[in-house]
């Protein structure tokens, strides 16, 4: 058995040195720092210092990183083509037109600037920046997964690269779940290579009532309601069973059971963002390189921001949601946000 590594001030400093480039200021911080016992504990702990984080909000503003990077372009596919029936993207992705009761067949331009059918350049910018970042194995996971867009064409990308990939889709809808498989298959995608989860994610694990939808093409709002037993859930719908199905809700440790890491987490689970991710923060520091997440409301964003940064979480990339002025129906947004966060623990800034 490994005992616990001794914390001297020798360790703080070099500590203070790695992180913070200088030495402690003062004996007394040194030995506040070594009465922590741990060095993970100190090194956390200088990573969520204002010192530090400042720091890198300044080096990683914003879209700026989107541009600075070239990422949009760099991944463009010239070898697209017109399929009937589908809408194909700059990435080369193919979407079945059925998936999407607002779109129409055909071929998308270069790069998709403001955005494409589903979504914003800055949100595009985001998820390709994680398969940028990622080894020789890029594993995605997405919750709220649809009909698995963001799982597909980011592991489309990652292949293209020349990485491995496992794209894990986390779908609450029966329809949805059912597009997943097509989906990656018609891009390439093998059966060893998807996986799918009809469920949904929480910040523990229990039961869902999830809406059940005749329209699976223009269903992508629906919100659940959790609960810790399934007689519970079961209680909450007896009145209208058809119209509900009992889910399994599960944490992001069950979701990602045997995963060692995750390269992107891709979360848009219609206000249910804030509550998972801060019930979840272990779990995303020691397992989860880049989280994109598609924010519905400024306190949302306002609540990720405050949690995520506590832990040293780097944001990198993000578009506020925008509320209809003036602001009054309970604020509620027409066009959604996006984040997107770096995890210096598991992609050390160089």
């Amino acid at each position: 058995m490994l005992l616990p590594r001794t914390v001297d001030h020798a360790i703080v400093a070099d500590l203070y040195r790695a992180i913070l480039g200088r030495n402690p200021e003062s004996d007394s911080v040194v030995e506040e720092h070594a009465k922590k016992g741990s060095v993970e504990k100190i090194a956390k702990d200088l990573l969520a210092s204002p010192e530090y984080l400042s720091r890198q909000t300044y080096n990683f503003a914003n879209h700026d990183l989107i541009g600075r990077f070239n990422i949009l372009p760099r991944h463009s596919n010239s070898e697209r083509a017109f399929r009937a029936g589908y809408i194909t993207n700059f990435l080369g992705v193919a979407t079945d037109v059925r998936y999407c009761g607002w779109t129409s067949e055909g071929v998308e331009g270069d790069v998709p600037v403001p955005g494409n059918f589903h979504a914003s350049a800055v949100e595009w910018g985001a998820a390709l920046r994680a398969v940028e970042l990622s080894g020789e194995t890029f594993t995605v996971v997405e919750l709220g997964a649809g009909w698995g867009c963001w799982m597909v064409n980011t592991a489309f990308a990652a292949k293209r690269l020349g990485k491995n990939v496992l794209a894990i889709g986390v779908e609450g809808d029966e329809g949805h779940v059912s597009w997943i498989r097509t989906h990656a298959a018609i891009n390439g995608l093998t059966g060893d290579e998807v996986r799918t989860d009809r469920s949904v994610a929480w910040g523990a694990n229990g039961y869902a009532v999830f809406p059940r939808s005749e329209d699976s093409a223009n269903a992508y709002g629906q919100e659940p309601r959790f609960f810790p037993t399934e007689s519970e859930a079961q209680a909450f719908i007896s009145a209208d069973s058809d119209a509900f199905d009992i889910l399994e809700a599960k944490t992001l440790e069950s979701i990602a059971t045997g995963i060692d890491r995750i390269d992107l987490l891709h979360i848009d689970i219609q206000g249910g963002e804030g509550p998972l991710v801060r019930a979840s923060l272990d779990f995303l520091m020691d397992k989860v390189a880049y989280i994109v997440i598609g924010t519905h409301g400024r306190d949302i964003e306002g609540e990720l921001i405050a949690n995520l940064r506590s832990r040293g979480w780097i944001l990198e990339i993000e578009e506020p949601c925008t509320l209809p002025l003036p602001l009054h129906l309970g604020g509620v947004p027409y066009a959604d946000g996006l984040q997107g966060w770096r995890n210096p623990m598991l992609l050390p800034i160089e």
